[in-house]
């Protein structure tokens, strides 16, 4: 397969060390309206550069399409390039609200072709041991899930990239970029969000972005258990992210980059994300090569890959859009269905 990836930004180098290290996948193209970038990368990774991707995907070559731009743009690129007959790619969040998720839904069916979203901390180490533990039940009935998100973006994060930071262009901020991946773990726990009650705000950067840097969320799970979590972009150092869940036999913590069991008859860890088949330290959300590798499995064998959806995507883009609704009325708001 033929694969074009769409925006030379920091991201792209995961999707494209990965696509390099696959033998039936070839980079063909990449695409970025900053010329000197993308020729840069074009020569270094010895491929085609493409100004403009209207303009990629008019060629017929190329198969697949792997979107790592702003995302105001993520709706209107997929779009066009399922109407050119490519399968997608995209990073998160796959747009930015649920009525774009809606307009994909209608592209995606009518061209019959594939649309995965990079929600690559499902294939974390410890995530798959945690959701192997729930599996079998180790955990018992699950009383209470809750998640700390406390990270460090300073005003150089968004002045150097205008489009951060900004409603219109990114969706919001602290919800849609940095915590969706941990909401998109929380709701996959509880089976789904039954609905939420939420408080933001914007302490220290009111004066650069229009957006969150810090909420507080109360959510009720389908399968019954209580979710709590708090994020803010405001602190002082990328704090490891924290997860736990509450059982009726115990509690499974993922902390540091490593998961523990404790239950009346075992407390030990089980799993961490330090490993990775290259060798090299693998950190909370490096785990691109796992999702991007189970995305061409599945569009090789749809029996043997493993495809995060365009249904999957929107559950924690659900969970953000309402956590917005809550936060302005101040009420309980039950998440609606796809």
């Amino acid at each position: 397969m033929r694969v074009a990836v769409v925006g030379c930004g920091s991201i792209h180098t995961q999707h494209v060390e990965a696509i390099q290290r696959m033998d039936d996948v070839v980079l063909a193209a990449v695409v970025d309206i900053n010329a000197e970038k993308g020729q840069r990368c074009a020569s270094q990774y010895g491929c085609m550069y493409y100004p403009d991707y209207q303009e990629m995907l008019a060629d017929n070559t190329i198969d697949v399409i792997h979107i790592c731009t702003p995302h105001y743009e993520h709706k209107e690129m997929i779009i066009a390039a399922l109407q050119a007959g490519k399968d997608v790619f995209c990073e998160k969040p796959v747009a930015l609200n649920r009525a774009e998720v809606a307009e994909i839904a209608v592209a995606q069916e009518q061209s019959g072709k594939t649309v995965g979203v990079c929600y690559q901390n499902r294939f974390n180490n410890t995530t798959q041991a945690l959701l192997d533990c729930l599996h079998n039940n180790e955990l018992g009935e699950i009383k209470g899930v809750r998640a700390f998100v406390t990270w460090d973006r300073r005003e150089a994060y968004y002045t150097q990239s205008g489009w951060r930071g900004r409603k219109v262009t990114e969706g919001g901020s602290l919800l849609i970029n940095q915590a969706i991946h941990t909401l998109d773990l929380m709701q996959l726990i509880g089976n789904g969000v039954e609905r939420l009650k939420s408080k933001i705000d914007n302490a220290f950067l009111a004066d650069t972005i229009d957006t969150e840097d810090s909420a507080m969320i109360s959510m009720e799970m389908k399968n019954g258990a209580r979710g709590i979590f708090y994020g803010s972009t405001s602190y002082t150092h990328n704090a490891s992210v924290f997860l736990e869940v509450h059982g009726e036999k115990g509690t499974a913590t993922l902390s540091n980059a490593e998961l523990t069991i404790a239950t009346a008859e075992v407390n030990k860890k089980i799993e961490d994300d330090f490993k990775s088949d290259t060798g090299e330290k693998v950190y909370w959300g490096k785990s691109h090569y796992k999702a991007i590798q189970c995305f061409y499995g599945f569009l090789r064998n749809k029996k043997e890959g493993t495809l995060i959806s365009l249904q999957d995507a929107y559950q924690s883009l659900n969970i953000v859009e309402c956590t917005y609704q809550s936060a302005i009325s101040d009420k309980w708001v039950t998440l609606p269905e796809m």
